[in-house]
């Protein structure tokens, strides 16, 4: 089975915000924050659409994106069996 990786991206310049809500979370992977909102570097790297999208990886390489959280659910473990 595969490795999963997660990665979330806080496109909002309140650092501190973004920090209350990691902890409040729990979140224990990696946080990329860019305060420039949908006209920063992040954004354009990932080709990011809208609020709430996802990017799926497989070996560095992409392999789907924009999927409905059940489609994204589906790919995930699908992903974690190969």
């Amino acid at each position: 089975p595969g490795r999963l990786r997660l990665r979330s991206i806080f496109l909002d310049g309140n650092t501190a915000e973004m920090r209350r809500l990691v902890e409040r979370d729990t979140i224990d992977w990696p946080v990329i924050a860019d305060p420039n909102l949908f006209e920063g570097k992040t954004v354009r790297t990932f080709g990011l659409s809208f609020v709430g999208d996802n990017l799926v990886y497989r070996n560095g390489r992409l392999v789907a994106s924009h999927l409905s959280n059940s489609n994204l659910i589906s790919e995930v473990e699908k992903q974690l069996t190969q």
